[in-house]
């Protein structure tokens, strides 16, 4: 019981830095298809 709280105590922080992740590469995407357009236009 004791390693079940302890992972999900330790389990918010990686779960934040997992959608930070997510958000970054969401973010890189959109800017190499934008780039992407800009270059074969």
């Amino acid at each position: 019981m004791k390693f079940i709280t302890k992972s999900l105590r330790s389990g918010g922080k990686k779960r934040r830095a997992i959608g930070y992740f997510l958000l970054a590469t969401r973010r890189f995407k959109t800017l190499t298809v934008l780039a992407n357009l800009h270059f074969n236009a």
